[in-house]
């Protein structure tokens, strides 16, 4: 795990905008997830905090029970992801503070088949990506192949970021944040998430 690639996650996944302040409600962004991402989180970092985790699942029943009293966890199948969010949206279910949550952002956080739904069923305005060099290394999971930087594409690449390394196992690995967006999306690309 490339530390630099996980502070810019949390930033970008936590972030319910500036100026989001409400003395009724507390916003977060839903983090959607399938179980696999969910199980390769270290316990330590689970539930993702001050996100509201949903995790696709096939069999939700057999690990709801653990989460019972955690508003921010929910476990779905994927065709009742939007219905679990509207349920979340009415539910008033409260902060510590008091506060009644409610979702700013929607991101699709992995894995492969998770992203591969969401691409192909639902209306992404955004992309965040980390892409990571390594010489000689073959990666075992990837993002979906998408289009991008031609006129007849579904994205178009708005942000590159420069090339960073950090050293993982006495190598250096190189990477960079990149951003796509849909070109269908109107909105402002600073403070565009994936809805």
């Amino acid at each position: 795990r490339l530390s630099k690639d996980m502070e810019h996650f949390k930033n970008i996944t936590s972030d319910v905008g500036s100026g989001v302040s409400d003395p009724t409600f507390q916003y977060v962004n839903s983090v959607i997830m399938g179980r696999k991402t969910w199980e390769s989180i270290p316990d330590k970092f689970r539930p993702l905090e001050n996100r509201f985790n949903v995790i696709i699942t096939n069999s939700p029943e057999k690990y709801s029970d653990k989460y019972i009293n955690n508003p921010l966890v929910k476990f779905c199948r994927w065709d009742n992801l939007l219905q679990s969010i509207m349920n979340f949206m009415k539910s008033e279910n409260r902060s510590l503070d008091g506060k009644i949550y409610q979702i700013s952002n929607h991101f699709i956080i992995g894995g492969s088949e998770i992203y591969n739904m969401a691409l192909s069923q639902l209306e992404i305005a955004n992309i965040y990506t980390t892409e990571v060099y390594q010489k000689g290394v073959e990666y075992d999971a990837h993002f979906p192949k998408i289009n991008y930087n031609g006129e007849n594409t579904q994205f178009k690449q708005v942000k590159c970021g420069v090339f960073e390394w950090e050293k993982v196992s006495h190598e250096r690995l190189y990477f960079r944040f990149m951003l796509y967006r849909n070109r269908k999306c109107c909105i402002d690309i600073e403070t565009a998430t994936i809805n």
